[in-house]
């Protein structure tokens, strides 16, 4: 192993390193005091390169991208400083404690789960204003991945904004407002135009309880929140959750509380199964009534129940009132509930949960557990999933964000020892197929793709067959259509010319003229019915063609599956942010 370095004391620090093992690493860092956190590790589902975070340092909180291919780093939040103190009124839950005595605050970023027609992914966030309100921001990473250089777009309502979730078909948004959910029901003006004045929220809960952290069902027909209620005269928190029709969003079912039995706990964070059976949540690990020993929480599942006819969630039930808990002593992370994940795709016994457990050091680590293996023995056997062998055993993991592809697991961690802060990367091998994304296609788009070339819009729809009748159907018959103006009636003419002047030269009642009549007789009718059919498949193709168009602007609004592009990841990137020299360094590893 051979290195060299150059290192220039001050401000700036710069290391090389060469080893000479087979990939590229590239780690940056800067230099900061003790109080920077890093938090909300989150990719962006179209980019699995690019990831959202948040960083707090002193009195402000402010969110970040960083491209870990060219190691890029973006600030997306417009820091407007409040007056001191006046934000300290919506932190009060066990999950704001981090977020205390902050005069700016940016964070709870959730990405849109599909591509507008122009291929941008949008998110949301929250931020603080000026007058020291929470509202909500709309902005967009470009086609390729970068921000969109332009402000937010910004609603406020009731002067607070908190948890705000996309629907799973990216049309609708929930969020909780002064501890009541609402929906913003129709943004395709606000992602088309940029406006939101139009918004109406409509109101989704309508009790005195305080209803928080919405998650969407895989369906986008439920929404399961943590909500405050009496049971059995204990004040507890448990997940409820409420039907949407989709058809008409206005019209909402009664909450339903899927964990009524467990009213001797407090269960936090409710998270939906992909395959939407379960419901997973933090539960505390000791019972109300007995005195809390510890700030770690117990993570539990529910399994639901819906009414065949209308599909409403009527109840849950869990065996966790005796005891039972999927993985004991876990760390939540920031505002999401536990993750879901299959580790092997197409594999239904795959189906997991990832947590941060602890090690036998007592070190924080990404850990999982099997819900077969979970179901089957009712035991909370859990496995590692991080890659402490390179981080070493002095580091603890704070937060993480996943990603599925290319037939990988990508894990984002940040990690922290006792004087630095910052994230690490690994993949591991897993049996996951090319990742996709759904991207919206745009009703102008297809209409003046299929004018110019009939197919070429339901092709861009997604409809490869329909657009392949029509391209075909149109081909034919322009096909035909050539070959008659072009090829047969040219030759239809100059064979009735040549008949006309054979027959001008033969003499009046003669054999041969009255043979040449008959001829020149066939060629004009076959001339005629040579235009006819022109003129016939003239029309067919006019009419095909206008079909074609007409069926291009029918059912809209329509997503197709476009192909994510994993890029290039190094497996150390930063910004990492080191206390106790007073310098800021950027530091470079390149392995061979």
């Amino acid at each position: 192993m051979k290195s060299c370095a150059s290192i220039l004391k001050g401000q700036i620090i710069l290391i090389f390193i060469f080893l000479c093992t087979s990939d590229a690493i590239a780690k940056n860092y800067i230099v900061n005091d003790v109080k920077t956190v890093i938090g909300e590790p989150n990719y962006a589902p179209a980019f699995p390169y690019i990831i959202a975070y948040s960083k707090t340092s002193v009195n402000k909180r402010t969110l970040h991208l960083i491209n870990q291919e060219t190691q890029s780093e973006y600030e997306l939040s417009q820091v407007v400083v409040s007056s001191k103190g006046v934000l300290n009124r919506f932190f009060d839950g066990r999950f704001d404690t981090g977020n205390k005595d902050l005069d700016y605050y940016s964070g709870e970023l959730h990405w849109r789960p599909l591509l507008d027609s122009k291929g941008r992914q949008w998110y949301t966030f929250v931020s603080s204003t000026a007058a020291g309100e929470l509202i909500v921001n709309f902005n967009y990473l470009d086609r390729d991945g970068l921000p969109s250089g332009s402000s937010p777009v910004q609603f406020n309502f009731q002067g607070e904004i908190r948890n705000p979730k996309w629907s799973p078909n990216g049309q609708m948004l929930t969020f909780s407002s002064r501890n009541q959910l609402f929906l913003l029901h129709d943004l395709t003006g606000v992602i088309k135009s940029g406006n939101t004045s139009g918004l109406v929220p409509i109101r989704l809960t309508q009790t005195g309880e305080r209803n928080v952290f919405p998650d969407w069902s895989p369906s986008g027909r439920h929404i399961a929140f943590q909500s405050t209620a009496v049971e059995s005269g204990v004040t507890n928190n448990g997940i409820s959750v409420i039907t949407i029709d989709l058809q008409n969003p206005q019209r909402i079912s009664i909450p339903v509380r899927v964990t009524s039995h467990l009213y001797n706990f407090n269960e936090f964070l409710p998270a939906w199964s992909p395959d939407a059976n379960f419901i997973a949540y933090y539960i505390s690990r000791e019972p109300l009534y007995t005195v809390q020993t510890s700030d770690n929480l117990d993570i539990g599942i529910t399994q639901l129940f819906s009414n065949p006819g209308t599909g409403e969630i009527i109840g849950g039930r869990t065996g966790q009132a005796t005891g039972q808990r999927v993985a004991r002593t876990v760390v939540p992370r920031d505002y999401r509930g536990p993750e879901w994940i299959y580790l092997d795709e197409g594999n239904p016994g795959s189906l997991s949960l990832i947590f941060l457990g602890f090690d036998t050091n007592g070190n924080q680590r990404i850990r999982y557990t099997r819900l077969n293996e979970f179901l089957a023995s009712s035991g909370s056997s859990n496995y590692s999933l991080d890659d402490v062998s390179s981080l070493g055993p002095a580091y603890n993991i704070k937060n993480f964000s996943t990603v599925a592809i290319d037939r990988k697991l990508r894990v984002t961690q940040v990690i922290e020892d006792n004087r630095s802060r910052g994230f690490h990367h690994f993949e591991r091998s897993a049996n996951f197929s090319t990742q996709t994304i759904m991207q919206e296609r745009n009703r102008n788009q297809a209409v003046w793709r299929s004018a110019l070339i009939p197919g070429f819009g339901q092709y861009y729809k997604g409809q490869h067959a329909k657009g392949g009748v029509f391209f075909g159907a149109s081909a034919l018959i322009a096909g035909a259509n050539l070959y008659l103006f072009f090829i047969e009636r040219p030759g239809l003419k100059d064979d009735r010319d040549n008949i006309a002047r054979e027959l001008s030269a033969q003499p009046a009642g003669s054999p041969d003229r009255l043979r040449l009549q008959s001829r020149l007789d066939d060629k004009r009718s076959s001339i005629t019915n040579n235009k006819n059919m022109i003129v016939s498949g003239t029309v067919l193709f006019t009419g095909i063609w206008a079909l074609n168009v007409i069926d291009s602007s029918l059912g809209f609004p329509v997503t197709v599956q476009k192909e994510v592009r994993s890029g290039t990841i190094h497996g150390e990137f930063g910004p990492r942010f080191t206390h106790g020299t007073g310098e800021i360094g950027f530091y470079l590893r390149y392995d061979f």
